[in-house]
Protein backbone atom coordinates (compact mmCIF):
# COMPACT_ATOMS: atom_id res chain seq x y z
CA UNK A 1 0.00 0.00 0.00
CA UNK A 2 1.26 3.70 -0.69
CA UNK A 3 2.51 5.62 2.31
CA UNK A 4 -0.55 9.06 1.33
CA UNK A 5 2.13 11.16 4.30
CA UNK A 6 4.88 10.80 2.04
CA UNK A 7 4.17 12.55 -0.19
CA UNK A 8 5.53 16.56 0.09
CA UNK A 9 3.10 18.89 1.46
CA UNK A 10 3.10 22.81 0.80
CA UNK A 11 3.31 25.42 3.46
CA UNK A 12 0.58 28.25 3.32
CA UNK A 13 3.34 30.75 2.21
CA UNK A 14 4.19 28.88 -0.62
CA UNK A 15 0.61 28.60 -1.62
CA UNK A 16 0.00 32.40 -1.16
CA UNK A 17 2.88 33.27 -3.10
CA UNK A 18 1.65 31.05 -6.01
CA UNK A 19 -1.44 32.36 -6.66
CA UNK A 20 0.13 35.69 -6.36
CA UNK A 21 2.46 34.99 -8.78
CA UNK A 22 -0.49 33.60 -11.36
CA UNK A 23 -2.47 37.32 -10.55
CA UNK A 24 0.19 39.07 -11.44
CA UNK A 25 1.39 36.98 -14.59
CA UNK A 26 -2.64 37.43 -15.61
CA UNK A 27 -2.92 41.32 -15.22
CA UNK A 28 0.24 41.62 -17.14
CA UNK A 29 -1.33 39.55 -19.55
CA UNK A 30 -4.04 41.82 -19.44
CA UNK A 31 -2.54 45.02 -19.72
CA UNK A 32 -0.16 43.82 -22.83
CA UNK A 33 -3.15 43.30 -24.57
CA UNK A 34 -4.77 46.43 -23.80
CA UNK A 35 -1.65 48.37 -24.91
CA UNK A 36 -1.61 46.36 -28.20
CA UNK A 37 -2.51 48.37 -30.89
CA UNK A 38 -5.54 47.57 -32.79
CA UNK A 39 -5.40 45.68 -36.28
CA UNK A 40 -6.46 48.46 -38.97
CA UNK A 41 -7.93 46.83 -42.36
CA UNK A 42 -5.75 48.74 -44.72
CA UNK A 43 -7.19 49.72 -48.08
CA UNK A 44 -6.80 47.81 -51.36
CA UNK A 45 -5.02 50.14 -53.22
CA UNK A 46 -5.92 49.65 -57.32
CA UNK A 47 -2.57 50.60 -59.04
CA UNK A 48 -3.50 48.45 -62.73
CA UNK A 49 -6.32 49.36 -64.81
CA UNK A 50 -6.43 45.74 -66.54
CA UNK A 51 -9.18 43.54 -65.47
CA UNK A 52 -7.68 40.37 -64.43
CA UNK A 53 -9.30 38.27 -61.48
CA UNK A 54 -7.00 37.97 -58.39
CA UNK A 55 -3.99 35.40 -58.77
CA UNK A 56 -4.77 33.78 -55.19
CA UNK A 57 -8.09 34.24 -54.05
CA UNK A 58 -8.98 34.69 -50.14
CA UNK A 59 -5.53 35.45 -49.28
CA UNK A 60 -6.44 39.43 -48.38
CA UNK A 61 -3.92 40.29 -50.74
CA UNK A 62 -4.97 41.84 -54.02
CA UNK A 63 -2.48 40.92 -56.93
CA UNK A 64 -4.48 39.95 -59.97
CA UNK A 65 -2.76 37.52 -62.56
CA UNK A 66 -0.52 39.61 -64.48
CA UNK A 67 0.49 41.72 -61.59
CA UNK A 68 -0.70 44.46 -60.18
CA UNK A 69 -3.84 45.41 -58.33
CA UNK A 70 -6.78 45.64 -60.32
CA UNK A 71 -10.33 46.44 -59.73
CA UNK A 72 -11.60 43.18 -60.13
CA UNK A 73 -9.16 41.49 -57.93
CA UNK A 74 -9.63 44.01 -55.31
CA UNK A 75 -13.52 43.06 -55.10
CA UNK A 76 -12.66 39.46 -55.43
CA UNK A 77 -10.39 39.93 -52.06
CA UNK A 78 -13.14 42.14 -50.09
CA UNK A 79 -16.07 39.14 -51.15
CA UNK A 80 -13.85 36.94 -49.95
CA UNK A 81 -14.30 37.99 -45.92
CA UNK A 82 -16.95 39.14 -43.99
CA UNK A 83 -16.59 42.82 -43.06
CA UNK A 84 -16.50 46.54 -44.36
CA UNK A 85 -13.54 47.09 -47.08
CA UNK A 86 -12.27 49.40 -48.56
CA UNK A 87 -10.72 50.45 -52.43
CA UNK A 88 -9.18 53.23 -53.56
CA UNK A 89 -7.04 54.01 -56.40
CA UNK A 90 -3.19 55.03 -56.95
CA UNK A 91 -2.85 58.42 -57.34
CA UNK A 92 -2.37 59.39 -61.36
CA UNK A 93 -3.42 55.53 -62.42
CA UNK A 94 -4.80 56.03 -65.95
CA UNK A 95 -7.99 54.06 -67.25
CA UNK A 96 -10.18 53.50 -68.13
CA UNK A 97 -10.72 50.45 -66.56
CA UNK A 98 -12.07 48.75 -69.38
CA UNK A 99 -14.15 45.38 -67.85
CA UNK A 100 -14.54 42.02 -69.67
CA UNK A 101 -17.27 41.21 -67.61
CA UNK A 102 -19.95 42.22 -64.76
CA UNK A 103 -18.37 43.07 -61.00
CA UNK A 104 -19.69 41.70 -58.74
CA UNK A 105 -20.19 42.80 -54.77
CA UNK A 106 -20.99 40.48 -52.17
CA UNK A 107 -19.78 42.27 -48.82
CA UNK A 108 -19.77 45.73 -47.59
CA UNK A 109 -17.55 47.89 -49.47
CA UNK A 110 -16.20 51.35 -50.53
CA UNK A 111 -15.14 52.62 -53.23
CA UNK A 112 -13.52 55.84 -53.86
CA UNK A 113 -12.13 56.72 -57.02
CA UNK A 114 -10.01 59.79 -58.09
CA UNK A 115 -13.27 61.85 -60.31
CA UNK A 116 -15.81 61.52 -61.95
CA UNK A 117 -14.24 63.46 -64.85
CA UNK A 118 -13.58 62.54 -68.09
CA UNK A 119 -9.19 63.28 -67.73
CA UNK A 120 -6.89 60.02 -68.47
CA UNK A 121 -6.61 60.09 -64.37
CA UNK A 122 -10.05 60.42 -63.27
CA UNK A 123 -11.35 56.80 -62.71
CA UNK A 124 -14.09 55.74 -65.21
CA UNK A 125 -15.18 52.10 -65.68
CA UNK A 126 -16.30 51.49 -68.68
CA UNK A 127 -18.45 48.23 -69.69
CA UNK A 128 -17.90 48.41 -73.42
CA UNK A 129 -21.76 48.41 -74.29
CA UNK A 130 -21.77 44.78 -73.48
CA UNK A 131 -21.68 44.14 -69.63
CA UNK A 132 -23.03 46.00 -66.88
CA UNK A 133 -20.92 47.69 -64.31
CA UNK A 134 -21.41 46.46 -61.01
CA UNK A 135 -23.77 43.91 -59.86
CA UNK A 136 -24.24 44.92 -55.44
CA UNK A 137 -26.77 42.06 -54.30
CA UNK A 138 -27.43 39.61 -51.78
CA UNK A 139 -25.63 41.14 -49.09
CA UNK A 140 -26.61 39.36 -46.07
CA UNK A 141 -27.66 42.03 -42.84
CA UNK A 142 -28.14 45.82 -43.40
CA UNK A 143 -24.55 46.74 -45.05
CA UNK A 144 -23.68 49.92 -46.59
CA UNK A 145 -21.99 50.49 -49.77
CA UNK A 146 -20.35 53.54 -50.92
CA UNK A 147 -19.29 54.79 -54.41
CA UNK A 148 -17.39 58.22 -54.48
CA UNK A 149 -15.76 59.86 -56.83
CA UNK A 150 -16.35 57.07 -59.93
CA UNK A 151 -17.35 57.63 -64.14
CA UNK A 152 -19.82 54.79 -64.70
CA UNK A 153 -19.94 54.75 -68.35
CA UNK A 154 -21.23 52.43 -71.31
CA UNK A 155 -22.37 49.86 -69.58
CA UNK A 156 -24.97 47.93 -71.50
CA UNK A 157 -27.43 44.48 -71.22
CA UNK A 158 -28.72 42.83 -75.05
CA UNK A 159 -32.29 41.11 -74.67
CA UNK A 160 -32.06 40.87 -70.40
CA UNK A 161 -35.93 39.78 -71.01
CA UNK A 162 -37.15 39.24 -67.78
CA UNK A 163 -34.15 39.68 -65.24
CA UNK A 164 -33.72 42.48 -63.32
CA UNK A 165 -31.62 45.53 -62.99
CA UNK A 166 -29.72 48.34 -64.97
CA UNK A 167 -26.66 48.24 -67.60
CA UNK A 168 -24.42 50.48 -65.40
CA UNK A 169 -25.41 50.02 -61.94
CA UNK A 170 -27.86 47.37 -59.72
CA UNK A 171 -27.94 47.51 -56.51
CA UNK A 172 -30.34 45.77 -53.62
CA UNK A 173 -28.50 47.37 -50.40
CA UNK A 174 -28.73 50.50 -49.00
CA UNK A 175 -25.97 52.07 -52.24
CA UNK A 176 -24.59 55.77 -51.53
CA UNK A 177 -23.50 57.68 -54.44
CA UNK A 178 -21.14 60.46 -54.01
CA UNK A 179 -19.59 62.83 -56.93
CA UNK A 180 -20.40 59.53 -59.11
CA UNK A 181 -21.51 60.15 -63.04
CA UNK A 182 -23.40 56.81 -64.02
CA UNK A 183 -24.06 58.12 -67.90
CA UNK A 184 -24.15 56.28 -71.70
CA UNK A 185 -25.45 53.09 -69.92
CA UNK A 186 -28.26 51.23 -72.44
CA UNK A 187 -30.30 48.09 -72.35
CA UNK A 188 -30.71 46.66 -75.90
CA UNK A 189 -33.26 44.45 -77.38
CA UNK A 190 -35.93 42.95 -75.62
CA UNK A 191 -37.09 43.39 -71.84
CA UNK A 192 -40.04 42.37 -70.07
CA UNK A 193 -42.15 44.61 -68.14
CA UNK A 194 -41.26 45.39 -64.66
CA UNK A 195 -37.70 44.23 -64.67
CA UNK A 196 -35.56 47.52 -65.67
CA UNK A 197 -34.76 48.58 -62.08
CA UNK A 198 -31.39 50.30 -61.79
CA UNK A 199 -29.57 52.90 -63.81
Amino acid sequence: HRDLHSFPTRRSSDLGFGIAGIVAFCCSLVLALALAPAAVALPFVVDNAGDNTDAALGDNVCLANGGGCTLRAAIEEANAFAGQDDITFAPGLIGPIELGSSLTVTQPISITGNGSGTGPTDTVIDGNDTFRLLDINNLAGTPMISLSDLRLQDGGRINPGASFGGAGLRTTENTTLTNVVVTSNQIVGTIASGAGDGA
